[in-house]
């Protein structure tokens, strides 16, 4: 387990990552990278052109109507001056200026992307899950053999606590909520082990001092 300067270290890096951008934006710049060179190459194209047999093809052939994405439309929601200054946040942060080639910034904006994407799911599962949901983790990933019949003590526990709540949440339901959100998997010879995600999770949750005791 880490120590307190590590975890100290770790969550400003994760907090440093959520204040320089948020995913519409930085989804936003890779689509522009990638347009832009699209429409560079097509500027440069004059012939098309195989063995002896030559395509003329002229610039008003090509016509520049990009469908509207859901990032277009994401966008929209905020002022344009807010998305400039938190695109010029992100080049700054990331230090995209200092890149030289295209291919490069994008290699950047996918790294974090990947970062960004991760954080988003890891907040999005912990506002979802319960605390004896978190202990499952934690007990498989302690190395445990586990299965159904014996996991089922972390929901008896709880269901004993709140019986009217649980009255309508199946074991299976609670079960299967961690198996589609892909943090544990149940192999055929019915042996539930938990992911790699998993194990991120349990480790985000340590790095970003979340309460591993939530309610239920």
């Amino acid at each position: 387990m880490p120590n307190t300067a590590e975890i100290t270290s770790q969550t400003s890096a994760y907090i440093e990552i959520i204040k320089i951008a948020i995913w519409p934006t930085l989804v936003f710049i890779i689509f522009l990278f990638v347009r832009s060179n699209i429409y560079s190459l097509i500027d440069r194209i004059k012939k098309i052109g195989h063995g002896k047999t030559t395509i003329e093809t002229g610039q008003q052939q090509f016509e520049r109507k990009p469908a509207r994405s859901g990032v277009d439309i994401a966008l929209g929601l905020f002022k344009p001056q807010t998305v400039a200054n938190n695109e010029n946040n992100i080049k700054t942060q990331i230090g995209l200026d200092k890149l030289e080639s295209d291919p490069e910034k994008i290699d950047q904006l996918l790294k974090l992307s990947v970062v960004l994407s991760l954080i988003v799911r890891f907040e999005k599962l912990y506002n979802l899950i319960f605390g004896s949901q978190i202990r499952i983790l934690q007990q498989l990933n302690s190395g445990e053999i586990e299965d159904r019949a014996s996991l089922k003590r972390f929901y008896e526990y709880v269901e004993r606590r709140n019986p009217e709540f649980f009255k309508t949440y199946e074991y299976d339901s609670y079960l299967n909520f961690l198996i589609s959100s892909n943090v544990i998997i149940e192999h055929p010879d019915g042996k539930i082990k938990i992911t790699d995600l998993g194990n991120d999770f349990l480790k985000y949750l340590i790095d970003t001092g979340k309460q591993f005791n939530k309610e239920l």
